[in-house]
């Protein structure tokens, strides 16, 4: 049986539809694997941020706890029960993270009772400083469970980290091939498709030659079977001349149409090649489309992998900073107590004694008060101190910097006078800034302030402030002529807590701890020079 090429080019056709399919199927698998890998990948990205937020918390309820214990202000209730509420969440999302890898879940697990106990540790200790006062700030400090259950809680949210961080590099590999093998089959498939597409074309160009070619040989042979005719008319009789004439002239006008109708066929197939070549060229277009789309993609998502990198650096570097003044407030916090605790303990016991003098018994009485207000005073400058390492409340405002500084003049007048102070201030550059008003004036204030304080006796003091403007910040410089310091034996603790370097005058040795909080509260910095009795230069930068 004889199969027509129209038959073939159809079975052919249907061919060509089912490997389309079947190749559509393929494509559509492999877009899921690749799917599947990627949100691998991003369930990785969430046990690893997870972990991170619960390591915050404990440490967090372990600094809010402390807070308490050291004020008694119930106020650090509300954010520590916020803050163990949050850190149970945050467990029970990492379970369900978790749930297919069960030694993720049972470090899991670990990790939820070491929470329960630090929170019942925190607990039984709040309720004890409830019951017996400052006494139990000092055990609070020396206990170890404390430090033991957050070191095993850290230790285990570093285990699951670096469980997940091993699993989270595999995945991302496994998705890198995944998009190779993509692309390569992708690339594969188009090729494929051109092949087919060209064969089928080469298959129909063969089908329209070979009925052209027909339509000739048929052609040929009426032309031969004529002339037959017209060899047998001229043998028999000369009278059908004028016949064979007229047949000559039609069959020449039958020639000039087979002429013209090859001459259309000839524009048909020029017409088809353009047409094929239009098609080729809008697919090789479409294709560099999508090689250019495919590399954007790549570039955007190194780039979010970069921006994610940066920020959690950007983070670990912040809670480092911050555990370590973490660490130097409470070792400032127990110092500055331990003696005044200490003086009220043996003056209380040395009261219960027998046989004391009623003047023994007024000048115990007055250590004790002496000590009560010392320890009110620490606590007092402590709250202050927390305040300003707050969360900044306060609305921004533009301030006027000679108004600030003649604001801070008026407010001092009278120890200006007393003490023959010249402030000269110049702001050519830059004479204002958008930020929050009280915090820009205690600094202004303090910087002042010590300057009058620390002046050379039998000199004149003279104070000057001026501003620059920079590229991208402004610099404020605050310089006098007053005792200086020597930095490179006291350098590092010029801006710490209760440092002071001239025991003669009377202070505290909190106002530039104050400075240096509020700067950095307000997204600046500050720097000094000094040198002994030459004078001092503070230089503070806020960005623009």
């Amino acid at each position: 049986m004889k199969i027509s090429v129209r038959y073939k080019l159809f079975i052919f056709s249907f061919i060509i539809l089912v490997i389309n399919g079947i190749l559509g199927y393929a494509v559509y698998t492999s877009d899921q694997k690749l799917l599947d890998s990627e949100q691998w990948v991003q369930h990785s990205e969430q046990v690893i941020i997870q972990s991170s937020n619960i390591r915050s918390l404990g440490r967090e309820m372990q600094i809010t706890s402390r807070d308490f214990l050291i004020t008694d202000d119930s106020v650090f209730l509300e954010p520590l029960n916020h803050t163990q509420k949050a850190a149970f969440g945050y467990i029970g999302l990492l379970r369900q993270l978790t749930r297919d890898n069960p030694a993720q879940q049972k470090l899991t697990d670990s990790l939820d009772l070491y929470m329960h106990k630090l929170v019942n540790y925190s607990s039984k200790t709040i309720e004890s400083r409830g019951k017996h006062g400052l006494s139990s700030v000092i055990a609070y400090t020396a206990d170890k469970n404390r430090k033991r259950y957050t070191n095993r809680i850290n230790q285990i949210a570093n285990t699951i980290q670096w469980h997940e961080d091993i699993l989270f590099k595999q995945r991302k590999q496994m998705n890198a091939r995944n998009e190779i093998a993509f692309g390569r089959f992708s690339l594969a498939l188009f090729m494929l498709m051109a092949g087919l597409t060209i064969l089928l074309v080469i298959i129909a160009g063969k089908y329209l030659y070979q009925a052209k070619e027909k339509r000739k040989r048929a052609a040929e042979l009426a032309i031969a079977n004529k002339e037959l005719l017209f060899q047998n008319a001229e043998k028999g009789k000369r009278a059908h001349e004028l016949l064979i004439a007229n047949d000559e002239l039609l069959f020449q006008n039958e020639e000039k149409g087979k002429r013209a109708e090859e001459l259309l066929i000839a524009n048909k197939e020029l017409l088809f090649q353009n047409e094929e070549k239009g098609k080729r060229a809008t697919e090789l277009t479409i294709a560099n489309k999508e090689l250019v789309f495919q590399n954007k993609e790549k570039e955007k998502r190194a780039a979010e992998l970069k921006l994610a990198e940066m920020e959690r650096i950007k983070m670990v570097n912040e809670l480092l900073q911050r555990n370590k003044e973490l660490e130097q407030f409470a070792y400032i916090v127990s110092h500055n107590l331990r003696a005044p605790v200490a003086n009220i303990i043996g003056a209380s016991t040395a009261l219960n004694e027998m046989g004391l003098t009623i003047e023994e018994k007024v000048i115990l009485k007055k250590g004790i008060n002496t000590s009560a207000i010392k320890i009110d005073e620490v606590l007092h400058d402590l709250n202050h101190i927390l305040q300003v390492k707050g969360k900044i409340d306060d609305t921004r405002e533009l301030v006027n910097f000679p108004g600030l500084v003649d604001d801070i003049k008026a407010s001092i007048s009278e120890l200006i006078d007393k003490n023959d102070v010249e402030i000269k201030y110049d702001f050519p550059d830059v004479d204002e800034y958008f930020t929050v008003k009280p915090y820009l004036y205690s600094i202004f204030l303090n910087l002042i302030s010590n300057s009058v304080k620390y002046r050379r006796p039998g000199n004149h003091c003279v104070i000057e402030i001026m501003s620059h403007l920079l590229k991208d910040k402004i610099e404020l410089i605050f310089s006098d002529n007053g005792m200086g310091i020597d930095l490179h034996k006291k350098g590092g603790q010029v801006f710490g807590l209760y440092k002071r370097f001239h025991p003669n005058i009377e202070g505290k040795g909190i106002g530039l701890f104050m400075v240096k909080t509020q700067v950095e509260a307000l997204g600046g910095k500050i720097s000094i020079q000094s040198e002994e009795n030459v004078g001092t230069e503070f230089k503070i930068e806020f960005a623009i």
